[in-house]
């Protein structure tokens, strides 16, 4: 009987001491429980900007949760249901446990899901636990989702999700496999949207810089565009004009009065600033017209019209073009009359002819149409050789005139007789015939030739005398 008291007292010891250790570790999780806004764990939502949720998209964080942790961020429904009558089937969950909104028409119905799961519709189950009403998430709301361990049973997860005005749990077995990333996504809607709720950083308004503060503009003119600009020192901000009541028509155009437009400039951290612009806008008077008329070799090119305010901007009309010559107007500036008369200028267009000789220029030249002849230069001489420009043509272009040089051949009757070159060498100078020798009928036999003719001669003469006697 001892031994069996003993036995409970020490299995109550050791179960009252396991208890306290749960106890203990669950307050650790607790005292170490951190709440993170989401663009701590998930990069793709920056701090204080806005991330549009993609039909089948799951984005995953980037750091893995404690239990206990918590994750903040705003949410919001598209403003209409999409064409299948859908506003969301948007889910949120740290590892492997989720919730998932199912929301068609009444109210929000939440699903348990499975984030991590690779399943379709992310392994959400067929029936929802509980309802969020259905206007909570019409414009930006905060959620708060924590997945914490159960504090009298460490085996079971507790996933809550903390919005306006409720807050939605359920309790999930404790998955050795759950990440304990954060995740979120919509199965198959567009268009819903989260949004990071970091501390504010920054405390300065953009700053509006106002060009033109004042407008005197007839009925009917558009505000001006460019009337102001805005920076701001982070870079991100948005601008609203509003006007003073029956500024503008259905169109979008000034009426007739004074009129005040507002200009407002807020950055992501809701700093904003003001400034305003004035309008005075009368009955439209038609300005006094001017003219100038553009004359060319005595033809009328153009008559053009102005007014006063427009004098300072007045472009003149293209110059006739005429051949060989460039045109221009005389200067004028308008005169604000109806008589002025402004011409057309032309001056030849010279034309440049450049003779080179052996790649280097000898001369240039310069004609027009006006002066159309030129000085053409000597052809540089060139020892053993003859040189003459190519043939060239004044056609009005520019030219490259080159030197062609021809080299000089022993004999040539052409060239000039020189040292190395004293004649022909096929006729050399002889007493009778001062290096000339006649040929054909006309000629005579050389002393060169008379030997050999003698001795012909002399032969004949033997065999005639030898035919006789043998006769």
């Amino acid at each position: 009987m001892k031994t069996i008291k003993r036995t409970l007292i020490y299995a109550l010891t050791v179960a009252l001491l396991i208890s306290a250790a749960a106890f203990t570790a669950t307050s650790a999780f607790a005292a170490d429980a951190k709440i993170y806004d989401i663009s701590e764990v998930v990069s793709v939502v920056g701090a204080h900007k806005e991330y549009e949720m993609k039909h089948g998209v799951k984005v995953v964080g980037e750091r893995k949760l404690e239990y206990g942790d918590s994750v903040k961020f705003a949410y919001k429904e598209r403003s209409v249901a999409n064409n299948d009558g859908h506003y969301s089937r948007t889910a949120f969950g740290i590892g492997s446990y989720g919730f998932y909104f199912y929301h068609t028409a009444g109210d929000i119905d939440v699903r348990v899901c499975n984030m991590q799961s690779s399943a379709a519709k992310w392994g959400r189950a067929d029936e929802g636990f509980a309802t969020i009403p259905d206007k909570t998430f019409k414009s930006f709301a905060e959620i708060v989702i924590k997945a914490e361990l159960k504090p009298d049973d460490p085996s079971t997860v507790v996933l809550s999700l903390a919005y306006p005005d409720g807050t939605v749990s359920e309790e999930f077995r404790k998955d050795g496999s759950s990440d304990m990333l954060f995740r979120f996504g919509d199965h198959d809607v567009d268009e819903n949207r989260i949004k990071s709720l970091a501390p504010k950083t920054d405390n300065e308004p953009p700053v509006i810089t106002v060009a033109v503060s004042e407008f005197n503009v007839p009925v009917g003119a558009y505000p001006a565009e460019d009337a102001f600009s805005v920076t701001d020192n982070f870079g991100e901000h948005s601008v609203s004009l509003s006007w003073s009541e029956g500024a503008l028509d259905e169109l979008g155009r000034l009426n007739e009065g004074t009129h005040v437009c507002t200009v407002t400039a807020t950055d992501s951290e809701d700093n904003s600033s003001e400034a305003k612009i004035t309008y005075i806008v009368t009955e439209d008077v038609q300005p006094k017209k001017y003219k100038i008329t553009f004359m060319a070799e005595g033809k009328i090119v153009a008559e053009a019209t102005y007014t006063e305010e427009a004098a300072e901007y007045f472009t003149p009309p293209e110059v006739p073009e005429k051949e060989h010559y460039n045109g221009e107007w005389e200067d004028f500036t308008p005169e604000m009359n109806e008589t002025q008369v402004v011409n057309a200028k032309y001056t030849p267009v010279e034309y440049l002819v450049v003779f080179v000789a052996d790649n280097k220029i000898v001369s240039e030249q310069r004609y027009s149409i006006e002066n159309p002849e030129i000085t053409e230069p000597k052809v540089p001489e060139k020892e053993g050789y003859t040189g003459v420009w190519e043939k060239y043509e004044l056609n009005f272009k520019n030219a490259r005139v080159v030197a062609v040089y021809t080299k000089i051949e022993p004999g040539d009757p052409d060239a000039p007789e020189t040292p190395d070159n004293p004649g022909n060498p096929d006729e050399p100078e002889t007493p009778d015939n001062s290096g000339k020798q006649e040929s054909g009928c006309k000629g005579g036999l050389s002393s060169a030739a008379l030997p050999a003719f003698v001795l012909v001669a002399a032969a004949f003469v033997l065999v005639v005398t030898l035919k006789r006697k043998r006769g």
